[in-house]
């Protein structure tokens, strides 16, 4: 006859009920497990790492093995309740065979918990100037609760510390930590090993066949001879991985080098991922009908990362063949020079447009998330509009700034993005001409909850066209909005003014605003619901504005590897005279 209890204590301690039940299997011992406890927290924390509860689907065959589960239980138990700062606590497992199935209950009392008290940091030779004195400086406050997490973490940033003010081969020698268990505290101690000063050296790269390795040495962002900083070689890292030349890459400073002098190598160990791709992508609208994308690609062109692109587009009512020739680090370390050309014909109800523009332009990064653009651009090209033909060739000087914190393209769910550009504008169409064009673009994305299922997401545009009537700018420049990528629920370009016809004529002053609220259901599906309102004026202050369009709606997201799949059904809420009850939008990517 089985007993009808086994009991097995030891140190911890956890107080709320969680039962999970197990599976019942011919052969094995089915059991449920209750944990109780009166903290939350520790029952989450104790439950996520219990083998009891994580293989109670797979019951032992026999209550031994059974009571091996409890058994290195309460060992990892005792371990997460002393991370936790309780260091007198007790825990008891009982195993109740009387009961079917088995019920393994689990009694945690975890005690008074220990707090911080005296804390010191001792270094064994001279620190460099700015390193944490005192362990306030890392966070560690007398009174704080005593638990692993902050002293790791603290730790950690000593060390770094030291890495970002000269020191690569800083160590912990020591770290002594002491529970008094009369007093309830412990008290820490930090012995410290700086190791020796050091400044950057040479770059020594290894494992390229198609990159020079005399370039990747060269873009490293420090001076020569710079003190050695950890931040620096972390930026350099991200440097070499923005040129997306290498499937593996390594960064590390070659500590074992380091001279008498304080000389530090610096190793580069990259191995290079196929230089061409190419790829392509459909997209369907009711407003403009099905669109065809194409492109190719070759990011190494001459060995020093050169980036050439080719994009093709194939729609209803757009054609295009577009060149882009990227040269990072040119002119200086950091920059990039762009060159772009393209050639395109549309066919909208708004305007007809067949012509052809070059664009070169600077970007320069502005430190964070910042950097800033200037360029040249050349447009030639026949236009036309309610009955009319010019043909206009004009320059542009673009100038601008751009912010972009949410580390995603197409699928982005924290951060925000900032583009703000103005461009002078002067030429030729229909007589000389000469104006300014304004505009700014602004999204934020914020998570709702810890794992990001539901995500909120904001857009605002703006843009004004100053110093010339409407008549004084090509059509093709005006300002238009509705569509899948504007005002959801409305025609292509359908917002605003128009001519006696019924076509739209664009404006110089645009507005447009969109909310979204992503729901990933699933893995592979999210439902998104949609607010969008915008509207065009022929005035740049919105004189002649009107009430602004509002289109709502629901799509569907499906993930892939490569960014989601978006199907968005949106309606008109205050449509205009010709607007369709729905607009369908089939294509790649969120909608902003």
């Amino acid at each position: 006859m089985r007993s009808a209890r086994h009991w097995l204590a030891g140190a911890a301690g956890f107080l709320t009920a969680a039962l999970v039940p197990a599976a019942h299997g011919a052969d094995t011992l089915a059991y449920r497990v209750a944990i109780e406890s009166g903290r939350n927290d520790l029952n989450a924390e104790l439950s996520g790492v219990s083998r009891l509860v994580q293989a109670a689907n797979n019951p032992p065959p026999g209550l031994a093995g059974l009571e091996q589960r409890a058994d290195g239980d309460r060992t990892v138990f005792v371990a997460v309740l002393r991370s936790e700062g309780y260091y007198d606590g007790t825990v008891a497992i009982a195993i109740d065979d009387n009961k079917t199935p088995i019920l393994v209950t689990v009694k945690v009392s975890p005690g008074q918990r220990y707090t911080l008290g005296a804390c010191t940091i001792r270094y064994k030779s001279p620190p460099p100037e700015g390193v944490p004195k005192a362990c306030q400086d890392l966070g560690l406050n007398p009174g704080m609760a005593a638990r692993a997490a902050p002293i790791i973490a603290a730790t950690e940033l000593l060390i770094r510390r030291l890495e970002e003010r000269g020191r690569p081969a800083a160590k912990l020698a020591e770290r002594r930590a002491i529970a008094d268990h009369a007093t309830h505290r412990m008290t820490l101690a930090f012995d410290v090993d700086p190791g020796r000063a050091a400044h950057f050296g040479a770059v020594d790269v290894s494992g390229t066949k198609r990159t020079n390795p005399a370039f990747l040495a060269r873009i490293v962002p420090w001076r020569k001879n710079a003190t050695y900083d950890v931040r620096k070689l972390d930026e350099y890292r991200k440097r070499l991985s923005d040129l997306s030349l290498f499937d593996q890459l390594i960064v590390k400073p070659n500590v074992g080098k380091l001279d008498a002098a304080g000389d530090l190598p610096i190793t580069v160990e990259a191995h290079e991922g196929p230089p061409h791709s190419f790829g392509g992508g459909v997209n369907y609208a009711t407003d403009t009908g099905p669109g065809l994308k194409a492109f190719w690609e070759h990011r190494n062109l001459w060995g020093e990362a050169e980036h050439l692109r080719f994009d093709l587009q194939l729609a209803t009512i757009a054609q295009s063949l577009e060149a882009a020739l990227t040269l990072p680090h040119v002119p200086e370390r950091g920059q990039s020079l762009g060159f772009d050309l393209k050639v395109e014909r549309d066919l909208t109800d708004a305007y007809d447009k067949s012509g052809a523009t070059g664009l070169a332009q600077i970007t320069t990064p502005l430190g964070g998330h910042w950097a800033g653009i200037g360029g040249l651009s050349l447009e030639a090209a026949d236009i036309r509009q309610s009955g009319s033909s010019d043909f206009s060739v004009l320059a542009g000087v673009p100038l601008g700034v751009t912010f972009d914190s949410t580390g995603s393209l197409l699928n982005p769910e924290k951060g925000e993005r900032l583009a703000v550009q103005a461009e002078p504008a002067f030429g030729t169409s229909g007589g000389l001409r000469a104006f300014l064009i304004l505009s700014g673009a602004a999204t934020a994305y914020r998570p709702l909850d810890a794992d990001s299922k539901f995500v909120a997401a904001a857009r605002i545009r703006l843009g004004s066209i100053l110093f010339a009537p409407q008549g004084g700018v090509p059509a093709d420049l005006r300002f238009y909005s509705g569509g899948g990528g504007s005002v959801r629920g409305y025609g292509y370009q359908r917002i605003g003014p128009r001519d006696a016809a019924g076509n739209p004529v664009g404006g110089r002053g645009l507005g447009e605003t969109s909310f979204e609220l992503r729901y990933r259901a699933w893995k592979d599906i999210g439902i998104v619901g949609f607010v969008d309102a915008g509207m065009v004026s022929e005035s740049p202050y919105f004189a002649d504005a009107g009430a602004p369009r509002v289109g709502a709606g629901l799509g569907l997201r499906y993930y892939t590897g490569f960014g989601p799949l978006r199907l968005d059904i949106g309606t008109p809420l205050n449509p205009q005279s010709g607007d369709g009850p729905v607009q369908v939008y089939v294509s790649l990517g969120q909608a902003f």
